[in-house]
């Protein structure tokens, strides 16, 4: 059904203008006459007339006529073979929804199979229940024939229903009944036995399966079998267990479905015998015509006679059984050719059933005519040989010899027939035969367009003007066409193109003499619209038989003969075989007779046939006396028996002479005449033999009638066959046997006996004597001699120089045999043919009996012959030469032949004529196995003896006899066909191919054309039929095909093709081509027509003709491209011969390929041919490419070749249908030069936005990088060396006067080329712009720059010294560098070489363009202002390189010293002195100057400049620089910047600089304020602040203007007006706290926020990395600030954020160690710490007291509640120097957490041990006693437990306790005592590393940390009982273990009662570095693990007093 698309939505692809729902709207309209039908059937007997209606109507819908919806025989006979199931249209009828009668209409169907399977199930139905209704009625007895009648019908309507699905068993149980009531057994056990068989096993079933339809069937079948005695099937297995079980009567007689038909009779066979006493009644066996013609007639006889006579049927007796014989019965389709009394029969049927039969058969009847068109199938017989009457011999009766006879000649017309069918048929094809879908998408596409522009409602003339204007593009595109191309061949003297009114002319009129009245206009017109008719009327009645003949030559021989469906190896002798053909009928015509059609009188015929009853062979007389025997009058034969002689003739003309047959019906005429012999001679024999012909004869004597006249034409006709057929099978191609041959000679001479004495027995007075018809016997007694082997040539010539002589003295009557290939035609003219035929003869015979292999032969011969114009007759040729001219030829052929080549000339040659010795070397020429260097020499001896003789060196001078033997042999030719020419010339070609000659090889072809076309204007063409003119046409454009194909090729490829083109024969050629390229574009305008609407499409009913039809419209686009190719190949070398005429020829040629590109391109035919025309355009707009116009020519075939679109904003590009192909590097090269000439014209910025940029990157891919030569390394070192040196400040200031030159060596080759055009320099250019034109706001990695680097250097490497080049390379370095320092300062702080690398290739770069461009660049405007640009960006580098952050280290020469020789010997030394700043600013003042004198507008050429001067006039080396310079540049630069645009930032940069300068100049004193106020109101930002007098209001003033320009920076880009601002208010009062705290509110609003986050960018304007200088500057001001105001927060804050972010920086390491040193002293002012306080503290404390004291200390620190500012100062210090990392040396970082902790120890100890009374000493005392008792025992038990050991080393290294005495009275002791006496003396003073490791312990966690707790900033010892915690008396301490250097993580427990689990809290100690003022972390609790490593704390055993109950352990 129907879909419909949202219009919106456009689909991706066009798929649905590929789905045609023209089948679901048929399928639609037939369901809804289905329903009505049923609902008409179901509303009963009142209905029945409107129900019988709407059936009638449901089967005249169109699904019923589908390919599909016939069944398998049908579509068998229709189409030949069995259609595809596998098609996806095919569905299956599986599940097929039935209903019977009037149900079934609430389930209606929903596809093709299940309309039609109801439809036919439900009309048979119906015709059952109209014949209930009658019987019901009971009116009157119903005759047996109206049941039958009734049954019948329905019969079919099941057999159909069931054909559609046989599984409904109720279905076939009614077919069983109905057959039963027609008395068909046989039907009545089929039906039964399927009803049984539904699963496909009848033989395996079992009687549990069955059902009661079953079980009935079952039934009834046995029954059946009974009545036919059928034993054997009754002991079948289901039969019989059947008979066990029996059904009741009542179930039997409900199963009846038709109950009011009549039984069918037990006893009927008997009851027929008794009938019938005879035997079986006499029957007639049918012929079902399914194509009504007399050709398809004569096949089904034939077939007939054939199986009869080999006794497969046997139509004497019906099945072989005594009785009556059987007659025929001529079945036509639709009823057609029935006797009279059947027809009267049927015309007394009655009832609604009788007109439905008729009306399906009508459909079925149109159906087939549709399928087969209205024209007749079979093709024309052709005149001139190609097709042969005796190739179409079938089999026979006669056995082998008659196979034989049909396998003559390779092509014969029984195999063309059956190759026509093979290569038509579906299967060879592959197409769908679905009706609906199976139509091609350009068929559906033109339908579509047709019906969308064209409605129903508009008029004619509507329509007319639509039409017009959607044809009007392709109008004016012919018009243009047509005039511009007629114009240039008319110079050219080449007519055949006419105009393009003419051309439509010719198409529109069908008449093309009607509208010319002159003679010689009528004559014109005739010859060359005539061919354009034919065309036209091929392409509008198309079926396959002529799309096989084009497509795949069907009955087409080649020139050489050989049939081209046939075997090419077939033939012995190919061109002797076409010249005979040509002899033959050479020069013959056909007549001009229409064509018979298929049916003509057909019915006539078969109702003929049918009234008598006639044996086969009789009806096949009868056939042959229609066609063979003229018109007979009424009663001429016998009244009694009724004859169909003479029924296709007319007058004295019968079929054979009057109608021209087609190719079946010749083939069934021969073959019937070769199988029939024996019985046609009989007959003929006994209808005449029985007459008295004598008159003498008194008794039985009679007059001889027309119907003995008749018989003797008869005879006379079917002898001339027999000779046709005979002069078939004895050519030379023919391959059958001697016995076949033999064979039909004897019919030919009985035949010819037969036809002489029936000749001779006609008297000459008596009705007339037939001298036509004696004159066909003469002729054809006179060709039957002709081929008999004992008649020689001169007794031949002499009959027909008789004949010639009788026909001329009768009036020179014509007679026309268009059937009879060997004689189509009689006449005088016809017997002059003959005549010159047998004399040329022998002279043909020798060229193609000639065994010769020598090319040079060949040609000698046919060249005369086929072009006279090249012999001439030279009667100076024997002339000798003097004796200086013979001096002369022979120096020149010894010094140019070899010796042995001049050996090989004739004797004495010197004396020689130079005719001769031109002839002897012409020879000598041809000869085989000559080498190319023989043939050069001797081709340049030639051209000079032919110079001096002043001939063709291919002329041959010839005798006059001579000469008139080849004008009769050219004449000859000239008067026969063509296809002897085109062989001639083939086999011409054939010779000179083999010498490699190409340019005759390239004439021939152009002379074959020359052939074929003319053949077009030829009578024989003109004044034979359309029909034969269609297959002419046909087969002449299949040859024009295959000769444009190989002429192009010669033409396009080799250069040497038109030397032998002289202007005669060009303009032939060209006139030739002109005619074709006509001719093939009146297929264009037809194309046109149908597919805007105006004419309908083509529409067959096969898919395989629309295959074929599109297959041949492709080869006649594909010819006309090619024809338009090949013709401008002609016309180049035509103005190459005729340049008087063409002054200006490139101009011409470009206007004939645009005129021929713009035709066919909007047709949509640029990609026929394999796209040659655009192939070969391409390859001459690139030779034309100096003419104007020319690109956009170029830029449409590039976009119709490969998709580029090049010009497309300048050009308008069509879209041509052309597929793209990929771009080839042969291509690419080609069009660089196009590409690089559009380019050149768009800005290269703009280049990357546009269309060539990816065209551009495809070419450089195809292309690819260039191989590397050795010219190409040495530049490149060469290039590398000078890149990577020093910068020189001579070479900077020679560059100045264009001085400087790389010193390189000259690149040769493609790379090269491309350099010099620069293409590389474009690629690099493009991705360079690309680069710097895109706005990036994050890193990118350079890619494109780095591309634009190698292409540069592949530029500079292939020897260009371009100075742009050189200029873009450095604009490239300067981006790589702006790269580098853009983002991050990493580069800068820690990668500095590269970075100094970067600037010094840049510098050279800069420097050797600017020495190229002064002196090499071309002055043009937009040069001067390049070098402009390159002045400012070389001046802005060398000022870049000299300021920080670059800070002239570019120019260091530390790295560039060189060794040098001298009186003291070798030393090392630097090249060259070192640029200075000053030079520097100098060298990049001059380049600013020199950009203004190009660009005096452009203000960063000021603002540099002032910069420069600035710089100068402050260097202590100035002499020259003044204020008022300086200000003045600054003042310009304002005065040019740029207006602010909508939603564009202003330029601050001018503005604030100026203000910055004047500023200085002020506070300097260099100006006063009052002069610097005039100064700054060139600022609009000054103008309206009250100006400055005095020097204590210029501080205001200043400010205020800095505060505009902060209001004007709405983006807050701009940083530099803060610092000023706040540096003006500092800068007096350095040390006044409102000042600072000033300044530090106006960093604090933009650059530094409150987290101090820096917000430093860079503006759009300023140098890439600078902005990292000014951040480093503003952090040193703003801790300066806050050292100042003693901020320790923000300082901390900003401390942490700026180790974290050192690429933000500029000498980010120097930064940090200014902001550690501040942030120091900040600490140590602020926590009031003096200096080296540790010396002062521990001075007299010993290392066991600070252990235990400081163990206390820390216990006490790490106590949650625990706050003190001296322990967040121990802290900050300690955690600085973890922020630190090494980054700055940790001494001084840790002198402040050394003082910090003597200060807390000083402050804190003291109360800790206030607070430890004596009790605690003691419990100390008491348990270092037990725990000593303790030991002591324990070392009693086992003084040598490892514990033991352990617990003495342990007790000795504890110095607080004195070492135990030693116990060795056990053996071992001796050796530990020894080495724990000699251990080291302790130390006893307190080190700073011991004070540093216990500061460090106290910054870290607790194990489990409580809440967060805030920093409280108190200055005395606080506490904060957040939770239950210990006091600190009771804080357990301990000590490093075995003298642990790192910090230890302390584990407390607690044994307080209650408290069974730890209770510990931690706080991170607040305030501290890692605290930021966002609450960040610097260090995370792993990191801190990673840095100290796993922290472990142990309580101390050794005695400390601190108290009991605590536990030791590891725990982390």
């Amino acid at each position: 059904m129907s879909s419909f698309n949202a219009l919106n939505i456009i689909p991706d692809n066009d798929s649905d203008s590929d789905v045609d729902n023209t089948k679901e709207i048929q399928i639609e309209e037939a369901l809804k006459l289905y329903q009505n039908a049923l609902k008409l059937h179901a509303q009963g007997p009142a209905h029945l007339a409107e129900a019988q209606d709407a059936y009638l109507a449901l089967f005249r819908s169109e699904i019923f006529q589908y390919p599909e919806s016939l069944s398998d025989t049908r579509h068998l006979e229709l189409y030949g073979h069995l259609p595809d199931y596998d098609n996806e249209n095919v569905v299956e009828s599986g599940t097929i929804t039935t209903s019977g009668g009037a149900r079934g209409a609430e389930s209606a169907p929903s596809t093709l199979p299940q309309i039609l399977y109801l439809s036919y199930k439900n009309h048979g139905q119906f015709a059952l229940d109209c014949l209930k209704f009658y019987i019901s009625s009971g009116s009157e007895q119903i005759p047996r024939e109206q049941v039958n009648s009734s049954a019948k019908m329905a019969l079919r309507c099941f057999s159909e229903a069931l054909l559609r699905d046989d599984s409904d068993t109720e279905l076939w149980r009614r077919v069983s009944r109905i057959s039963g009531v027609l008395e068909s057994r046989r039907l009545v056990r089929y039906c039964l036995e399927a009803v049984l068989d539904s699963e496909g096993d009848m033989a395996g079933s079992s009687l549990a399966g069955l059902g009661i339809e079953e079980g009935y069937a079952g039934d009834e079948l046995k029954k059946l079998l009974r009545v036919m005695s059928d034993d054997v099937s009754l002991h079948q297995p289901l039969i019989f267990r059947m008979g066990q079980k029996q059904l009741s009567p009542l179930l039997k007689k409900r199963m009846d479905p038709y109950l009011y038909l009549p039984q069918p009779s037990d006893r009927a066979r008997s009851s027929t015998l008794i009938q019938n006493p005879l035997g079986l009644p006499p029957t007639r066996r049918s012929i079902d015509m399914v194509t009504p013609s007399w050709a398809a007639l004569g096949r089904s006889i034939l077939d007939i006679i054939v199986a009869e006579q080999q006794g497969y049927i046997n139509y004497g007796t019906p099945y072989g059984a005594t009785g009556a014989g059987s007659g025929i019965l001529i079945s036509l389709p639709g009823g057609e050719g029935q006797s009279d009394e059947e027809m009267a029969t049927e015309d007394t049927m009655e009832g609604p059933e009788t007109q439905l039969l008729g009306e399906i058969a009508a459909a079925d009847s149109r159906v087939r005519r549709d399928s087969k068109g209205d024209v007749a199938p079979e093709t024309a017989v052709m005149s001139d040989g190609d097709v042969q009457m005796g190739d179409v011999i079938a089999a026979g009766a006669e056995g082998r010899e008659h196979e034989d006879i049909s396998k003559a000649k390779g092509g014969s017309e029984a195999s063309d027939m059956a190759s026509r069918k093979r290569k038509s048929s579906p299967e060879s094809i592959q197409g769908p035969l679905d009706g609906g879908r199976g139509r091609s998408k350009r068929i559906r596409a033109r339908e579509s367009n047709a019906s969308a522009a064209v409605t129903a409602e508009v008029s004619a003339m509507e329509r007319a003007n639509l039409f017009e204007e959607k044809l009007q593009v392709f109008v004016d595109a012919d018009e243009y066409l047509f005039e511009c191309l007629g114009n240039l061949l008319d110079k050219l003297g080449v007519t055949g193109l006419g105009t393009l009114q003419d051309l439509k002319l010719a198409i529109t009129d069908e008449d093309v003499y009607a509208t010319v009245d002159g003679g010689e206009g009528k004559k014109q017109r005739r010859e060359h619209d005539t061919v354009i008719q034919d065309l036209r009327k091929i392409l509008t009645r198309w079926d396959d038989d002529k799309g096989n003949v084009i497509l795949y030559g069907d009955g087409i021989d080649d020139p050489g003969g050989r049939t081209q469906t046939g075997p090419t190896g077939g033939s012995r002798n190919a061109g002797l075989m076409a010249f005979l053909e040509h002899a033959k009928t050479g020069g013959r015509k056909v007549a001009s007779r229409p064509l018979l059609s298929g049916d003509q009188d057909l019915d006539k015929f078969a109702r003929r046939i049918n009234k008598q009853w006639l044996h086969m062979n009789e009806v096949a007389f009868q056939w042959l006396e229609c066609l063979l025997i003229k018109e007979q009058p009424a009663g001429g034969k016998s009244q009694s028996s009724p004859t169909s002689a003479g029924l296709l003739g007319e007058g004295d003309m019968a079929s054979y002479s009057r109608h021209l047959w087609p190719d079946g019906l010749k083939e069934a005429v021969v073959q019937t005449i070769v199988i029939l012999d024996g019985f046609l001679y009989q007959k003929i024999g006994f209808e005449i033999a029985n007459r008295t012909l004598d008159p003498k004869l008194e008794n039985g004597g009679r007059p001889y009638t027309r119907a003995d006249l008749a018989y003797t034409e008869m005879a006379q006709t079917i002898f001339e066959l027999h000779l046709d057929i005979y002069t078939s099978i004895t050519n030379p191609s023919s391959e059958v046997d001697l016995a076949t041959r033999i064979s039909q000679r004897d019919r030919v001479s009985r035949w010819c006996m037969t036809a002489s004495d029936l000749i001779s027995m006609r008297y000459p007075n008596e009705l007339g004597v037939d001298d036509h018809l004696t004159l066909r016997y003469l002729w054809s007694c006179a060709l039957y001699a002709s081929i008999s082997e004992d008649v020689s040539r001169e007794h031949v010539i002499a009959c027909f120089e008789d004949l010639k002589t009788q026909l001329q003295s009768a009036g020179h009557p014509v007679i026309d045999l268009p059937n009879n290939a060997l004689m189509p035609e009689v006449s005088a003219a016809q017997a002059e043919r003959e005549i010159s035929r047998l004399k040329t003869t022998d002279f043909f015979l020798n060229i193609f009996q000639s065994q010769t292999s020598n090319p040079a032969e060949v040609i000698e011969i046919l060249e005369p012959v086929l072009d006279p114009r090249t012999v001439r007759q030279d009667p100076d040729d024997q002339r000798m030469l003097d004796e200086a001219e013979v001096g002369k030829l022979a120096s020149r052929i010894r010094n140019t032949l070899t010796e042995d080549e001049v050996l090989s000339i004739p004797e004495e040659w010197e004396n020689l004529p130079p005719g001769d010795l031109l002839r002897a070397l012409q020879g000598l020429s041809m000869r085989q196995g000559n080498t190319a260097d023989t043939q050069l020499r001797l081709g340049e001896v030639i051209g000079y003896l032919t110079e001096k003789l002043g001939k063709d060196p291919s002329g041959s001078p010839l005798t006059a006899t001579v000469m008139d033997q080849i004008r009769e042999m050219s004449a000859f030719l000239e008067r026969g066909n063509a296809s002897l020419r085109l062989f001639l010339l083939q086999r011409l070609r054939e010779a000179y191919d083999a010498i490699d000659y190409p340019p005759k090889v390239f004439s021939c072809y152009l002379k074959s054309v020359e052939i074929i076309m003319k053949e077009f204007k030829t009578s024989t063409y003109l004044e034979s039929s359309s029909e034969h003119r269609q297959f002419t046409l046909l087969k002449w454009l299949r040859t024009l095909e295959d000769l444009l194909l190989r002429a192009l090729s010669l033409s396009l490829n080799d250069p040497k093709a038109f030397d032998c083109m002289d202007q005669g024969h060009l303009a032939s050629s060209m006139s030739a081509l002109a005619e074709l390229s006509r001719l093939l574009h009146s297929f264009a305008l037809y194309e046109d027509a149908v597919n805007v609407g105006q004419l309908p499409p083509f529409e067959p009913f096969d898919f395989a003709f629309v295959q074929s039809f599109t297959a041949v419209a492709n080869k006649l686009q594909e010819m006309q491209v090619r024809a338009w190719t090949l013709q401008y190949t002609l016309f180049r070398e035509g103005i190459a011969q005729n340049q008087d005429l063409f002054t200006e020829p490139a101009p011409v040629l470009i206007e004939f390929l645009r005129a021929v590109h713009h035709a066919i391109g909007i047709r949509m035919l640029c990609k026929m041919s394999n796209k040659v025309f655009l192939r070969f355009m391409k390859q001459e707009l690139l030779r034309l490419n100096h003419i104007e116009g020319w690109e956009q020519d170029m830029a449409q075939v590039l976009f119709d070749l490969h998709g580029i679109k090049l010009g497309s904003g300048t050009y308008e590009l069509h879209n041509h249908g052309c597929q793209s192909e990929p771009l080839d590097r042969i291509t690419a090269l080609q069009i660089i030069d196009f590409v690089l000439l559009l380019v050149r014209r768009i800005n290269v910025k703009d280049l990357a936005k546009t269309e060539y940029k990816p065209i551009i990157d495809k070419l450089h891919q195809v292309i690819g990088i260039p191989k590397q030569t050795v010219t190409m390394i040495h530049n490149s070192r060469i290039f590398d060396a000078f890149i990577k040196s020093s910068v020189n400040p001579l070479d900077l200031y020679n560059s100045l006067r264009g001085e400087g030159e790389l010193s390189r060596v000259v690149v040769n080759g493609e790379s090269a080329i491309l350099a010099e055009k620069g293409w590389y320099f474009l690629h690099g250019h493009i991705a360079l712009s690309k680069w710097r034109s895109a706005k990036r706001v994050t890193p990118a990695p350079p890619e494109d720059v780095n591309i634009a680097i190698m292409s540069f250097k592949f530029d500079l490497h292939n020897g260009v010294n371009d100075w742009e080049t050189w200029y873009r390379l450095a604009q490239c370095y300067d981006s790589l560098l702006e790269e580098e320092v853009l983002w991050s300062a990493d580069t800068l702080n820690n990668n500095k070489d590269s970075i100094n690398l970067l600037q010094r290739h840049a510098i050279h770069s800069y420097a050797m363009a600017t020495a190229t461009a002064l002196r090499s660049a071309v002055p043009s405007p937009e040069t001067v202002l390049k070098i402009s640009d390159m002045f400012t960006d070389f001046g802005t580098r060398m000022y870049a390189s000299s300021r920080p952050p670059f800070a002239m280290e570019a120019f260091w020469l530390d790295n560039f010293k060189r060794l040098f020789s001298g009186a003291q010997g070798m030393y090392e030394k630097h090249a060259h002195s070192e640029l200075t700043e000053y030079k520097a600013w100098k060298f990049a003042s001059v380049l600013f100057k020199k950009a203004l004198a190009a660009k005096p507008d452009f203000w960063i050429n000021h603002y540099m400049l002032g910069k420069c001067l600035g710089k100068i006039y402050n260097s202590p080396e100035q002499r020259e620089v003044t204020v008022q310079e300086v200000i003045d540049c600054y003042i310009r630069a304002i005065e040019t910047v740029p207006e602010r645009k909508d939603r564009q930032d202003p330029i601050f940069e001018p503005h604030y600089k100026l203000i910055s300068v004047v500023h200085k100049l002020v506070r300097g004193g260099k100006i006063e304020p009052s002069e610097g106020s005039t100064i700054l109101e060139a600022t609009p930002y000054a103008r309206k602040i009250p100006p400055a007098q005095e020097l204590d209001t210029w501080e205001p003033y200043i400010l205020q203007i800095l505060n505009k320009l902060r209001i004007a920076d709405k983006a807050n880009w701009h940083h530099r007006m803060i610092d000023r601002a706040a540096h003006i208010h500092y800068d007096d009062s350095s040390t006044d706290l409102t000042a600072a705290m000033a300044a530090r509110h106006l960093f604090s609003q933009q650059i530094f926020t409150k987290t101090m986050t820096w917000q430093v960018w860079k503006p759009e304007y300023e140098r890439a990395g600078r902005h990292f200088v000014y951040t480093s500057r503003y952090t040193y001001f703003f801790l300066r600030l806050l050292e100042q105001l003693k901020d320790r927060v923000s300082m901390e804050a900003l401390v942490k954020r700026l180790r974290k972010k050192p690429s933000d920086f500029w000498q980010h390491q120097e930064v940090w160690k200014y902001a550690c040193h501040t942030y120091l002293k900040l600490l140590r002012r602020n926590g009031q710490v003096p200096e080296a306080h540790d010396d002062t503290v521990f001075k007299s404390v010993t290392l066991d007291e600070f252990q235990a004291l400081a163990q206390r200390l820390e216990s006490w620190c790490l106590m949650p509640s625990t706050s003190h500012p001296t322990l967040d100062l121990v802290r900050d210090a300690v955690e600085l120097k973890k922020l630190n990392g090494g980054l700055w040396k940790n001494t001084i970082i840790d002198d402040l957490a050394i003082d910090a902790y003597a200060k807390l120890y000083e402050t804190i100890v003291p109360e800790i041990q206030a607070k430890n009374s004596g009790e605690q000493l003691q419990q100390q005392q008491q348990q270092q006693q037990q725990q000593q008792h303790q030991e002591q025992q324990q070392e009693r038990r086992d003084p040598m437990s490892l514990k033991n050991l352990m617990m003495t080393v342990e007790s000795t290294s504890d110095m607080s306790n004195p070492l135990p005495p030693l116990q060795v009275s056990q053996p071992g002791f001796e050796d530990i005592a020894t080495a724990l006496l000699h251990q080291p003396k302790p130390r006893t003073r307190v080190g700073r590393r011991d004070i540093l490791r216990r500061a460090e312990n106290l910054v870290m966690k607790p194990a489990v940390q409580a809440t967060h707790q805030p920093r409280v900033p108190t200055s005395h010892l606080t506490t904060t009982a957040a939770a239950p915690t210990m006091s600190p008396a009771l804080a357990p301490t301990s000590a490093p273990r075995d003298g642990l250097s790192g910090p230890a993580l302390l584990h407390v427990a607690s044994d307080i009662p209650g408290k069974g689990a730890e209770t510990t809290g931690g706080s991170s100690v607040a305030g501290s570095v890692h605290d930021s003022a966002d609450d960040e972390s610097e260090l995370s609790d792993e990191e801190v693990d990673e840095v100290y490593g796993p922290r472990v704390n142990e309580l101390s055993e050794s005695g400390t007093g601190l108290g009991e109950g605590v536990t030791t352990g590891d725990e982390s």
